[in-house]
């Protein structure tokens, strides 16, 4: 089987966690208008909520903690509705499995997709992984910390046509699918 690998040292890569975020009710789910800072010439772009991971904090926590800080609201960590397919193992009581191959699994609220991005320009360019998970909001609490993201619930087929870049489109249409059913 050929594989190949690069290694990257800590200089060279950035984590990030971000969320599928949906309303209480999880029938809306948020995308955040961000706005370029004093640049009149960039566009202001539809997102997902995320941001870097802390030295030391776990993924979940990480995801978590920016979106209350970014866009207003507490929320907690959604489990799968609908299975995933996933590589990761069962609980290591219940392992038996020699080797990494897709099985379905329900009970999940780790992430359930990783984006990788190659940000270029910036002190020689680096690699951003972006760990995504699934929550609900829990209740809106202040305005978020950063002025340049406006924080908006729309229906779900709304918020996939609006959502700017298509990497995160692929996000949200299984973090949709995940929540609410189908294939």
């Amino acid at each position: 089987m050929a594989s190949s690998s690069k290694v990257y040292d800590g200089t060279q890569y950035v984590e990030s966690c971000g969320a599928v975020l949906f309303d209480d009710s999880k029938t809306k789910v948020c995308l955040l208008l961000r706005r370029p800072k004093g640049d009149d010439d960039q566009k202001a772009e539809w997102v997902l909520p995320q941001g870097r991971r802390n030295c030391g904090e776990h993924r979940y926590a990480a995801a978590l903690r920016e979106v209350e800080e970014v866009i207003g609201y507490a929320c907690h960590l959604q489990s799968l509705i609908q299975p995933m397919v996933t590589r990761a193992p069962a609980a290591p009581a219940a392992r038996r499995e020699p080797e990494a191959k897709p099985r379905p699994c329900r009970t999940y609220t780790e992430h359930f997709m990783v984006t990788h991005r190659t940000k270029e320009g910036e002190d020689d360019g680096y690699l951003k992984l972006i760990y995504w998970f699934l929550a609900v909001a829990d209740a809106q609490i202040a305005a978020g910390e950063e002025e340049t993201f406006t924080p908006r619930f729309l229906e779900p087929d709304e918020a996939l046509e609006t959502v700017t870049f298509s990497d995160e489109r692929k996000v949200l249409e299984e973090g949709i699918r995940l929540m609410r059913g189908g294939c």
